[in-house]
């Protein structure tokens, strides 16, 4: 069956369509044909660490159930989940535990429209959960709002009643306002960093800002949240809580079964939509890359194992 893999070239990583073996489902294992995976900006980051060398890529998934192990009676041939996949997912088939993250498509969400939200929703609900259940407005300002995680952060935000600014580039600005976007910041015209002391939330959905000036420009009692991680960190954390008490979140998101539930009900009622940059072949998957390392898609490239 074919697969995408990781491979050097020319001293970087790059992803090559290859033959694998087929594989089966074992006790306790759903066997899935895959339709669509998203190639997300996580993607990247595990190729450039090289924790992916050689492996196949792809964390998430949505695809049809086609052959069930031993021991699984919650789900049936035909059935389309989606979920996560730390194994890779972009390969004709994969087996996933049926103790795994992986969650029935409602009739009203098509493949795509799924995985486009795995992603970029379950980060955005990682980080910002805790403000769905605030008793009052919060001005929360985002910066990469265009981005997967970003157009999904600020639909949540706006699903819950906030009032929310997006940092994006001038073009994209019609998109964020159709998104609920109450103000759009032009970061290639404007220093943003005059206008931190306006907000309670500052997410940095795509972990750009210099954190130190960042919480510099911040008010006290505020909430910094980055998608950034790295030791250097450590001393901004100590010295922004003891000297302006704002408070900064950080870290890899987690992925949960119950995010997914979220995000679909959500999305049963109109609070949150799919926003799909392109879509790409599994043969031209070298350009679904090159797009999501150029820093420059709106929302989620899609590899399309049905083109």
């Amino acid at each position: 069956m074919k697969a995408i893999s990781v491979i050097d070239k020319d001293n970087d990583k790059e992803l090559a369509l290859v033959e694998v073996f087929d594989v089966q489902p074992a006790k306790y294992e759903i066997k899935v044909k895959v339709k669509k995976v998203p190639l997300t900006t996580g993607d990247v980051a595990l190729m450039r660490m090289g924790s992916k060398k050689n492996k196949i890529v792809g964390q998430f998934y949505a695809g049809e159930v086609v052959s069930l192990g031993n021991g699984v009676d919650e789900y049936n041939i035909g059935d389309r989940v989606c979920g996560l996949h730390k194994n890779g997912t972009l390969s004709e088939f994969i087996c996933v535990s049926n103790e795994s993250i992986i969650h029935q498509i409602p009739d009203d969400i098509s493949y795509e429209g799924a995985v486009s939200l795995l992603f970029g929703g379950s980060a955005a609900l990682y980080f910002l959960k805790k403000l769905a259940s605030m008793n009052r407005k919060l001005w929360i300002l985002i910066n990469g709002a265009s981005g997967e995680v970003g157009l999904l952060a600020l639909q949540l935000m706006k699903a819950y009643g906030h009032n929310v600014t997006a940092v994006s580039s001038a073009k994209n600005f019609a998109i964020l306002e159709q998104f609920g976007a109450d103000r759009c910041i032009d970061y290639t015209q404007e220093n943003i960093e005059e206008y931190l002391d306006q907000f309670d939330v500052v997410f940095d959905a795509v972990g750009k800002l210099n954190v130190h000036r960042t919480v510099a420009h911040m008010s006290k009692d505020s909430d910094f949240i980055t998608t950034h991680v790295g030791v250097e960190l450590i001393g901004t954390l100590l010295k922004s809580w003891l000297v302006k008490s704002v408070r900064i979140k950080m870290g890899i998101a987690s992925f949960k079964k119950e995010d997914i539930e979220t995000l679909f009900e959500l999305y049963s009622v109109g609070g949150i939509r799919e926003v799909i940059d392109s879509r790409v072949a599994l043969k031209e998957v070298s350009k679904a890359l090159d797009r999501v390392k150029s820093g420059a898609k709106v929302g989620t490239v899609i590899i399309d194992f049905e083109n």
